[in-house]
């Protein structure tokens, strides 16, 4: 019975990708989670494996687009959570959406981080008026800067 270096040089020779190759695969393959690695585990070219990977979750499709929008239409502050965690899920909906060619306009994110806000930071909507009309002058990471520090 082969061993299982021996069974990838085997591999590696047939494809005419020498050993890197393999490893690269290996380690590719390594950093996924199990039910993503089951729908690439017959790719053992890394080129192969990456073009698989991006045609499954680097689509420009509308219904990636609609699905982030309603994540971020919908997204609120959950109660306890501290406000760089909920900021840093917060920003990655929105280079999400960029990445997709979804322009957001900053006093729309402006408007839906203020509104998404938990219930202690509520004080914040109250004052929405007023904040909102501060803020349209601020670009979205003097905000961000100002919840930090606070």
């Amino acid at each position: 019975m082969a061993s299982r270096p021996q069974e990838e040089a085997w591999i590696a020779d047939r494809r005419g990708m020498g050993r890197t190759g393999v490893e690269a695969v290996s380690a590719i393959q390594l950093c996924m989670a199990p039910h993503v690695l089951r729908k690439v585990l017959n790719k053992a070219i890394a080129v192969d494996l990456w073009s698989r990977l991006e045609e499954l979750y680097i689509t420009k499709s509308l219904t990636n687009k609609i699905c982030l929008k309603k994540r971020l239409y919908t997204f609120r502050m959950a109660e306890c959570t501290p406000v760089q965690k909920y900021l840093n899920k917060f920003n990655s909906i929105l280079v999400d959406l960029e990445s997709l060619d979804v322009k957001i306009k900053d006093e729309d994110k402006v408007i839906l981080l203020v509104v998404s806000l938990s219930p202690p930071i509520n004080i914040l909507r109250r004052l929405y008026y007023i904040v909102i009309l501060i803020l349209y002058r601020l670009r979205i990471s003097s905000l961000i800067c100002y919840l930090r520090r606070n």
